[in-house]
């Protein structure tokens, strides 16, 4: 239905970020300048950088998502128990819930993590939680174009991700934060280790990510929208 929309009756498909733009193409067989792409958008008057006192001998890592297979928790906590066994002056955070929890609980109790992992819930404050972080992890086998991922750099986070679908048109490696293999927990751990003992990097690429994050700004979603139901893009 969806080819016949598009081929015959000049619906037009919009990509909402680069890698999502080519599998369309490919999927549909359409060219790929006939697919107009804008990206998702958040609200940044609400995910602001606050400029948080931090401890310098203390590392919070922060991920929020709902607990599904897909987003695959259980390879981040496997990330953070390689990672604490090398920097133990650290903890992660995880806003979120769903039908994973248990498998997520048990996780965390496998490798003697329970005072180290902590299972926030569903919350009202991410952007507060984001702002007292330091870095944000995400290790999804499969995403879009990433809100989550889009609101922790506008509150000035460096990001390690694994390289799951739209989040490599968004976390630029080795810019602002790092890119792994899905899957790689050990690639998981090492990104976390160069960030946690350099502070001067962590600093360097969370700039970064503010600066990029202004390409998801609601804003610019909105107008680029308008734009193409006024027929100009």
């Amino acid at each position: 239905l969806h080819l016949i929309a598009f081929k015959l009756f000049g619906f037009v498909p919009v990509a909402i970020c680069p890698t999502v733009q080519k599998s369309i193409a490919e999927y549909y067989n359409m060219p790929i300048e006939k697919i107009p792409c804008i990206n998702n958008g958040i609200d940044r008057t609400m995910f602001k950088y606050v400029n948080e006192e931090k401890k310098d001998d203390h590392l919070r890592i922060v991920a929020t998502g709902g607990f599904r297979p897909v987003k695959n928790h259980v390879l981040m906590i496997r990330a953070f128990d390689l990672f604490f066994k090398k920097y133990p002056y650290s903890e992660l955070v995880i806003l979120g819930d769903g039908e994973m929890r248990k498998n997520i609980e048990e996780a965390i109790e496998n490798y003697n993590l329970h005072e180290k992992v902590i299972l926030k819930g569903n919350v009202s404050n991410v952007a507060e939680e984001l702002n007292k972080s330091d870095i944000y992890i995400m290790s999804s086998d499969f995403e879009g174009l990433s809100l989550a991922i889009a609101e922790a750099m506008s509150c000035g986070l460096p990001v390690v991700t694994t390289a799951s679908g739209g989040t490599v048109d968004i976390v630029k490696d080795g810019i602002n934060g790092f890119v792994t293999s899905v899957g790689d927990a050990e690639a998981l751990a090492e990104s976390l280790y160069k960030l946690a003992v350099n502070k001067d990097l962590r600093k360097q690429m969370a700039e970064k990510s503010l600066e990029l994050a202004e390409n998801f700004d609601i804003v610019k979603t909105v107008k680029q929208y308008e734009e193409l139901f006024e027929g100009k893009r």
